[in-house]
């Protein structure tokens, strides 16, 4: 019923899975093209925001691929 207390639970491995996208790899991806454009541009605020809009493609592939991403996971209501 629309109101009522509902408990989603999810496997840990796909719990680890999902924090995995949605932390770990943008963090990763956010550090290694920082690094890369900062040593290609040695401009701080230049690298900053190029390491920024790296993070737009990473996004668009998890849009991209949200249909198979959702099948991997299967939540449960208690």
């Amino acid at each position: 019923q629309k109101g009522d207390s509902v408990t989603v639970v999810l496997d840990r491995s796909k719990a680890f899975q999902a924090l995995f996208l949605g932390y770990i790899m943008p963090f990763f991806v956010l550090l290694f093209s920082l690094l890369l454009a900062l040593s290609i541009t040695k401009n701080q605020g230049l690298a900053g925001l190029l390491a920024l809009g790296s993070l737009i493609p990473y996004y668009l592939l998890l849009y991209a691929f949200r249909k198979s991403i959702r099948q991997q996971f299967d939540f449960r209501l208690i």
